[in-house]
């Protein structure tokens, strides 16, 4: 953009460096001229990406590594990448530094910050990686300090290239990867921190990835919107929002005579979830029953019929993140009169003393 401070072009992509600006959105959801941020984080070369604190009042962005307007080079000839940190101040932005753990020999770039802001994640092509570019994590220990770097491990990292890094809620991390399998460059991925470790990653699909390279995925504070940057539609970045729907998931009951698979009409079917009866169906004509249900949530069902033992189930959406139809076929088994049978269970009621 022609409002920033970088005016020379980079030799290899032949575009001028990038700067960081900031944009707001009036009353009627319009956006106004983008502005560049006020300061001292823009300069000759490039910045960003960028993360901030929960308060706004600390920056960490990544920035080429260069000394009085003039590039540095590592051992290989290479301009490195490194991560500042810049406070706010009085409205402007003042660069206390560099981090500690940066290098001269490798880059270090692309922070994301957890909820809490005792947790950095970055992308490095430190030598001792898996790939190109890993993902790493550091935690706050006090004051100005870090911990060591440490690799986020197989499940996530690849042969190839993850970047662009994003903590959503301290437990879920949202990244960019070529070397996990996708629709196309790079593909947006979610991992999720269980038992002490980040789980192997899910391509979040379509629309969010296509074919081209998407990267750079935020979202709010509520999960539902949010911002992801593509090449898409004319293979040059652009910046798109998107608001998340949660997925539809429909329950298909089927149910039939344990022997005859024949289907049972006018079956009652009763929902209950979170300890509580929701509603009450019937079977139609061919045993069939479809119900909506919601997402993240567990589901017991009691099913009757006259002619039939009652049985109880349970269904769970818990972890599903796309709509489904959910096959639930349900056999109950005919009440035979003047014939024995095997009880399968006793409960008891137990009366506590006061």
């Amino acid at each position: 953009m022609e409002k920033g401070l970088s005016k020379s072009t980079s030799d290899g992509t032949g575009k001028r460096f990038l700067d960081l600006f900031y944009i707001k959105k009036t009353d009627r959801g319009n956006w106004m001229e983008p502005e560049p941020l006020r300061g001292q984080v823009n300069g000759k070369f490039n910045e960003g990406p960028v993360v901030f604190s929960k308060d706004y009042t600390t920056m960490y962005f990544t920035r080429n590594n260069y000394v009085s307007n003039r590039a540095e080079k590592n051992s290989k000839n290479v301009n490195v990448l490194k991560i500042f940190r810049a406070d706010a101040k009085e409205g402007e932005w003042i660069v206390k530094g560099p981090m500690y753990f940066n290098s001269d020999e490798y880059s270090i770039g692309h922070p994301a910050l957890s909820e809490s802001g005792t947790t950095m994640i970055f992308s490095s092509d430190m030598p001792w990686g898996y790939g190109g570019s890993d993902l790493y994590m550091v935690r706050w220990e006090g004051g100005e300090r870090w911990s060591s770097p440490i690799n986020l491990g197989p499940k996530v990292n690849t042969e190839g290239n993850e970047l662009f890094p994003f903590m959503f809620s301290d437990s879920i991390l949202y990244f960019s990867s070529d070397g996990h399998r996708g629709l196309g460059g790079l593909d947006v991925y979610e991992s999720n921190f269980m038992d002490g470790s980040w789980e192997a990653p899910m391509n979040i699909g379509a629309p969010i990835n296509s074919s081209h390279d998407d990267f750079s995925f935020i979202m709010d504070s509520t999960g539902v919107n949010g911002y992801f940057s593509s090449s898409r539609n004319g293979l040059v970045d652009k910046i798109y929002s998107f608001e998340k729907h949660p997925p539809q998931l429909i329950l298909a009951m089927k149910v039939t005579d344990s022997k005859s698979k024949a289907p049972i009409s006018n079956a009652e079917v009763k929902v209950f979830s979170r300890g509580k009866l929701l509603k009450g169906y019937n079977t139609n004509s061919v045993g069939g029953l479809k119900l909506e249900l919601h997402p993240e949530r567990n589901y017991k069902f009691t099913i009757d019929h006259p002619d039939y033992y009652l049985i109880n189930s349970e269904v769970s959406t818990v972890g599903i993140k796309f709509s489904e139809v959910l096959d639930y076929p349900i056999e109950l088994r005919k009440i035979v009169l003047d014939k024995p049978i095997i009880w399968q269970g006793i409960s008891f009621k137990r009366k506590l003393s006061s």
